[in-house]
């Protein structure tokens, strides 16, 4: 059912180990030091991309997943538990569509809740609409430097630079980059109340 496969391995790669089993493959599992593989891991239909040391949290909840799609979901009696809550000098993988990167938690300036998904804006200019809740990032990313200000808005309170109101809304600007946010006046005031509360190295 499940395949737990390196990236460098002697011979050949754990990619070309994948590309080469014939249907129907089992589920895969890469559990490597390289982050780089991660893209091509997802596009060749891997079920996680596990980088060492793996945490076991993150291990179990993988393999919970994997339970739940062969149909065997009792076979674990505790729930799987949370992803473990991400540092602010970690690196998280954005995966949209068929591919995806890793990015900084620092330069994710703000994600926005569109349904089942949500929209991450980065510093750099990349935006890409992912298959996570709001809660889920609110679970994980640090408390202390990420502010829900509404039901769809969260955002990144150590990389704004300036927020300008409006009549009924305010436009949120960020420290080196060109991207903006529009939020409305309710929303504003919850965020301008989480800067006073930032912490003092963040340099706001």
């Amino acid at each position: 059912d499940l395949l737990f496969l390196d990236v460098q391995m002697p011979g050949e790669t754990g990619m070309e180990l994948l590309e080469s089993l014939e249907p129907p493959a089992p589920h895969v599992i890469f559990t490597t030091a390289y982050d780089e593989f991660a893209v091509k891991a997802f596009e060749l239909n891997a079920l996680d991309y596990l980088l060492k040391p793996v945490e076991p949290g993150r291990l179990k909840a993988t393999l919970q997943r994997l339970q739940t799609l062969l149909g065997k979901g009792d076979i674990v009696e505790d729930p799987a538990p949370p992803l473990p809550r991400l540092e602010w000098s970690d690196q998280v993988f954005i995966k949209s569509g068929l591919s995806g990167w890793f990015m900084g938690v620092k330069d994710i300036l703000f994600i926005t809740a569109d349904r089942n998904y949500t929209h991450v804006v980065a510093a750099d200019g990349r935006k890409a609409m992912v298959r996570e809740t709001m809660a889920n990032w609110t679970g994980r990313l640090p408390e202390r430097f990420f502010a829900q200000v509404d039901r769809a808005s969260l955002v990144n309170i150590r990389r704004v630079s300036r927020t300008s109101i409006r009549f009924r809304s305010a436009k949120v600007q960020f420290a080196d980059a060109d991207v903006t946010l529009d939020l409305g006046r309710s929303a504003a005031a919850r965020l301008r109340a989480a800067l006073r509360q930032a912490p003092c190295e963040s340099n706001l």
